[in-house]
């Protein structure tokens, strides 16, 4: 499942999706080598939301290694970019040009 990092990045935003939501459309992009469940995937994200966003001093030391070419200050879990805001979230992940929705 996924692994391959592509050009293209796609997101997913709390303004347009539920966690849930966002899971079920991501889960056949992942990096999921050890076959984990959406259960897990979403609960990753449902934790790190009710963490809060990283304080500025925190925002310093991250950025989001799993994307490619990206500057975005977020947390990778199995190859999506999670960043936490305020007044949010987005989940990103590289696919290649032209894959559509495994």
């Amino acid at each position: 499942m996924g692994c391959k990092v592509g050009e293209k990045i796609i997101r997913w935003d709390s303004t347009k999706y539920t966690t849930h939501q966002m899971s079920l459309e991501i889960y056949g992009y992942l990096c999921n080598k050890k076959s984990r469940s959406i259960s897990y995937f979403e609960n990753e994200i449902k934790k790190l939301i009710s963490n809060g966003p990283p304080s500025k001093k925190q925002l310093g030391y991250i950025k989001c290694d799993c994307l490619n070419k990206s500057e975005i200050k977020g947390v990778c879990k199995l190859g999506a970019c999670v960043e936490i805001r305020t007044n949010g979230w987005t989940v990103s992940i590289n696919i290649e040009a032209g894959t559509s929705n495994p």
